[in-house]
């Protein structure tokens, strides 16, 4: 057998061997985290911006956090909170390393519980760090992040929400009356649609919704003079991007239907 032969066969089964005693873990949503007042469970659950990540040499990693609002707080963490992951996410660490540093994310975080102690793994720090930081190593299967993007918040925050717009994120979580209506009027909001390129000098044009699961329904293209020229159905479609190919040169009025909404862009082929 060849040595290249083998070096698959090895790798196959250190794959299947990994696969075997991957971390399996139960879907976490927000709201679940932030209603549970379960007297035992302590958490930490805030809005914060990353301000560094370090990868260390035996692969570990962490991110430093400047917290921007708490949401609950149950073992005095303060605002300054150091992470600690390793990027073996099979053996239910976090790997910290696929959190980008300048950017701001809700994260929360389970610490302890009467019946099991601490959620967390043991931890040190390879570089002294300020004595300011809370320093922890979460169990994967105790945490959360949410993503905040161009005015969304993506990420499991209920079992049928996965994304809410943000101005409307800290009123909805209140009482977690996020609901899909709301979502879905949203989704439809003119601004999220953007058409590119505009002018077009192939005939390829995209469209692009903010939202993960625009609700389009239909996409029709009119030349100058009223003619149709494209007609998409899209009910089953929810695609972030939706690519038209126009054949025709000219100024082209892209029609977009969504919800009880219509929305017209022009588009110029050259």
């Amino acid at each position: 057998m060849s040595k290249h032969v083998k070096s698959i066969l090895f790798l196959s089964f250190f794959l299947l061997l990994q696969s075997a005693f991957a971390c399996s873990c139960e879907r976490n949503y927000f709201c679940d985290y932030i209603k549970y007042e379960e007297y035992d469970y302590k958490m930490v659950a805030v809005r914060a911006k990353i301000t560094d990540k370090i990868i260390y040499e035996d692969d570990t990693n962490a991110i430093y956090l400047e917290v921007i609002e708490t949401y609950r707080d149950d073992v005095g963490a303060g605002n300054y909170i150091k992470l600690h992951g390793d990027w073996q996410e099979a053996d239910c660490h976090v790997n910290m390393n696929r959190f980008s540093p300048f950017t701001e994310r809700i994260f929360v975080i389970g610490v302890s519980t009467e019946q099991y102690g601490n959620l967390g793994f043991p931890f040190s720090s390879p570089i002294p760090d300020n004595a300011n930081y809370w320093e922890f190593s979460p169990l994967l299967c105790d945490f959360l992040s949410l993503s905040i993007n161009d005015g969304i918040v993506k990420g499991w925050i209920t079992e049928d929400i996965y994304e809410y717009p943000w101005e409307l994120f800290n009123e909805s979580l209140e009482d977690c009356s996020f609901n899909l209506a709301t979502l879905n009027e949203a989704k439809c909001a003119d601004e999220n649609y953007v058409i590119y390129p505009n002018p077009s000098f192939d005939g390829i044009i995209t469209i692009k919704n903010s939202y993960r699961k625009p609700p389009i329904s239909q996409i029709k293209v009119l030349d100058a003079n009223g003619r149709l020229i494209i007609d998409k159905y899209c009910s089953n479609d929810n695609n972030l991007l939706h690519k038209l190919n126009i054949a025709e040169k000219g100024l082209f009025f892209v029609e977009i239907f969504c919800g009880e909404h219509k929305y017209v862009r022009r588009v110029l082929i050259m």
